[in-house]
């Protein structure tokens, strides 16, 4: 193999490392922006959730004024107590509620440690690009160091 093929050999090798690096960078970047997305989406579950506490305080209220007519008005004790039971099955529902959301939320921030994860495996793939073309660019050198020498 002559000089010049065995150049163009490894500055062939060099192109084809820079574009799976460039892949790489622009998978990072997708990440990049996928985490942001994820975030978005975090905070606005996050302010839904304190949308919906704000809602069970409401409705805590409610029915803190509603015990307090039942034991004002005893002659209407059973049809009070037939609003109360409707009350505590809507306070059950947004209970629900509230458990999926957090659920919802649980499932966001997992899927960010994920998205973090898979970002420090691609830093770790272009570390080991970055070393591969040092070792490369170490050999070209030397090997340019005895074409010279000759």
């Amino acid at each position: 193999m002559s000089n010049e093929e065995f150049q163009e050999l490894v500055l062939q090798k060099l192109s084809n490392l820079e574009a799976r690096q460039n892949e790489m960078f622009k998978d990072i970047s997708d990440l990049k922006t996928d985490q942001e997305k994820m975030q978005h989406i975090q905070e606005t579950m996050l302010q839904k959730l304190s949308d919906l506490e704000t809602r069970q305080d409401e409705m805590q209220h409610v029915q803190e004024a509603m015990l307090q007519k039942l034991s004002d008005l005893e002659t209407r004790q059973d049809e009070m107590q037939h609003v109360q039971e409707v009350m505590l099955q809507k306070l059950s529902n947004l209970e629900t509620r509230q458990n999926e959301i957090y659920q919802v939320v649980r499932a966001v921030e997992h899927s960010n440690i994920i998205g973090k994860a898979e970002l420090d495996d691609h830093n770790i793939r272009i570390s080991r690009n970055e070393g591969t073309l040092k070792k490369i660019a170490k050999v070209i050198e030397d090997e340019l160091n005895k074409a010279a020498n000759l």
